[in-house]
């Protein structure tokens, strides 16, 4: 109870003060987050570890050896080594002063606390102990160096380092709680409840701050004193070796990434080429804010990871059940392999979907992706190039290639040689600009179908330009006709006709003749993949219309028999899954979602299908 009241005391210590350093204009000296953090921190610990002195468990009577007054010593360890490591940053001392600082605090924290070795380890994955022995000392310092230089480095990427404390200080909370009654010491406890507490409530407190300001940053002398003050909670008592694989794994996982490791050398490197020095030391934030990522979204997808990989540090240490076997330990390993591999995976593709296109970037007209054509462009360069088909009169094909398009390419011959031919292929549908930035190619954006019927309509109608509708169910044509020529004053509506014409007796060669006496500018067909694809391609030129494109179930939106997703939805990705929950009976056809990401991610690792064998050419395409 009292570490769930210093939690909230220190959340709120640190939210007034980011409040009050968020509306100071002063000019600063050190780093004003940094001071809020660790004295909210240091202070709710302190406060805490009070309340438990004059607690009935422990009283004034443990006040000694055993008792609270070396915890106390611990928290002003941690105190002493960031106003040292913050007076050698302003006197511009050597880096190498830190490290001798963090290995004297270390002694120090041993001398006061000699509970704090870390004499024993459990085996990953198995519930063996082994002991330390003479080592044990020699292990801890290094152990307490390795974490808070760790959580320093991740201080060069800007608000992340509070929210990581307080994620990593969240779960080993959660842990020493829960695991309280293997406890052989107050020490075991007290102190790492408290400050984990204390550490958790600054931290995550810290996240709201971090988020909105994109200068928000923890000093390096702050992080590596948190750092350090997270090593004694991981290496106190019964939990240290949890903690152990909790710590190594997040802390690697951010401190690698952030470390001088060079990107752009390493492919530099691949490619034969030469990089300047400022290019070489490019650390991945660096990187991806290149790339067109927000400081925000990144400190966010560094923040999940961190919680991920605790969350598979936590499986590693503590999913070890007695009694267990050798194929028991190698079931849970491949598991959590696996996670971890997904989780980097997850990383790794959503980083590259997040990316934006750079202004000095060279984009073909086309790029080859999963053995067909796509034409990497965004929404106002496609509508540009119908433009300029419209203008040259000449029968033009456009296609929107979504995740279920290309699937249907790889077992379809005759549909991937109309792919290979159309004059212009857009990216439609996240699943595919997915795939495609995990291949690194330049997609950078998805242009739907049912986004291009408005764009294009809202252009010919400043002309007076026509369109015909051709496909969807009865009387769904002519009402999506009808909404869009109220919606676009100017627009001309040359004709409809709906997909169900065989039924009235009509052939397609009818209805191509028919599309070609009505002379639009623009022909919208939608009887869905791959069907309408086909039609285009055997009637083009019969139909002489300058543009022809598929928009499959677009009229059902226009027409207004469907709802489409909202904004928010359309922009995560998930509008596939609001049309499912409109239209229950597709969730079968739904199957294409998973089988394309496998498609994709086998592509990525192996490489590009082979293509296949493409049917001869009918004379009219």
């Amino acid at each position: 109870m009292i570490s769930f009241f210093v939690f909230i005391f220190a959340a709120v210590l640190a939210a007034i003060g980011f409040r009050l350093v968020a509306a100071s204009t002063a000019a600063r000296g050190p780093r004003p987050e940094a001071v809020v953090f660790v004295g909210a921190v240091l202070g709710a610990a302190f406060l805490g570890l009070l309340f438990h002195a004059f607690s009935p468990r422990i009283g004034l009577s443990e006040l000694g050896a055993a008792g609270v007054l070396p915890m106390v010593a611990l928290l002003l360890v941690a105190a002493v080594l960031y106003a040292l490591c913050a007076l050698r940053g302003a006197l511009g001392g050597p880096p190498f002063l830190a490290d001798l600082l963090v290995i004297a605090a270390a002694l120090a924290s041993l001398h006061f606390l000699p509970d704090l070795n870390i004499h024993i380890l459990r085996r990953p994955a198995s519930s063996e102990y082994f002991d330390l022995g003479k080592w044990a000392a020699p292990l801890t310092i290094i152990w307490m160096w390795a974490a808070a230089r760790m959580t320093a480095a991740m201080n060069r990427a800007p608000q992340v380092t509070g929210g990581y404390l307080g994620i990593v200080a969240s779960v080993l909370w959660v842990l020493v709680a829960l695991d309280a009654r293997g406890a052989t010491s107050f020490s075991a406890t007290i102190f790492p409840t408290t400050v984990s507490a204390a550490l958790a409530g600054a931290g995550l407190a810290s996240l709201p701050f971090a988020l909105r300001r994109a200068n928000f940053n923890l000093s390096w002398s702050a992080a590596l004193a948190m750092g350090f003050l997270l090593a004694q909670v991981a290496t106190l008592g019964f939990l240290k070796n949890t903690a152990f694989a909790i710590l190594a794994l997040s802390l690697l996982a951010f401190g690698l990434p952030l470390l001088d490791v060079s990107f752009y050398r390493l492919k530099a490197r691949r490619r034969d080429k030469k990089v300047d020095y400022q290019e070489e030391h490019l650390r991945l934030h660096e990187v991806l804010r290149r790339r067109g990522l927000a400081p925000a979204k990144i400190a966010a997808l560094y923040l999940l990871l961190g919680a991920w990989l605790c969350a598979l540090g936590v499986l590693l240490a503590r999913w070890v059940p007695a009694p267990i076997v050798g194929w028991q330990i190698a079931l849970r390993l491949a598991f959590w392999m696996i996670m971890t591999l997904g989780g980097a995976l997850l990383f790794f593709s959503v980083t590259r979907v997040l990316m934006r296109r750079r202004e000095d970037e060279e984009i073909p007209d086309e790029v080859e992706a999963f053995g067909v054509k796509i034409s990497p462009v965004t929404m106002q360069e496609a509508l540009d190039r119908i433009d300029e088909f419209v203008a040259g009169r000449a029968p033009r094909h456009v296609l929107t290639s979504d995740a279920n398009s290309i699937l249907r390419a790889q077992e379809d011959a005759e549909y991937a040689a109309i792919m290979q031919r159309a004059d212009l292929i857009t990216p439609d549908g996240y699943g595919l600009v997915w795939g495609a930035r995990l291949l690194n190619l330049p997609i950078y954006e998805r242009v739907t179908g049912v986004d291009m019927v408005s764009g294009i309509c809202e252009r010919l109608a400043r002309h007076g330009g026509s369109i015909y509708i051709l496909g969807s169910a009865p009387g769904v044509a002519a009402t999506a006709a009808q909404k869009l020529s109220e919606r676009f004053s100017g627009l001309r509506v040359a004709g409809t006709q709906h997909g169900y014409f065989q039924k009235d007796g009509l052939s397609e060669e009818e209805v191509a003749r028919a599309v070609r006496d009505a002379k639009p500018d623009v022909l919208f067909v939608a009887f869905g993949i791959p069907r309408q694809e086909k039609f285009i391609a055997q009637h083009r030129d019969a139909m002489a219309v300058p543009v022809s494109l598929g928009v499959g179930g677009s009229f059902d939106v226009y027409s207004e028999n469907l709802k489409r997703a909202p904004e928010y939805v359309q922009r995560s990705g998930m509008e596939w899954l609001y049309r499912v929950w409109q239209e229950p009976a597709r969730w079968k056809r739904m199957s294409y979602v998973p089988r394309f990401m496998l498609f994709a991610l086998r592509t990525w690792i192996f490489g590009a299908p082979k293509p296949k064998a493409q049917p001869h050419n009918p004379p009219n395409v």
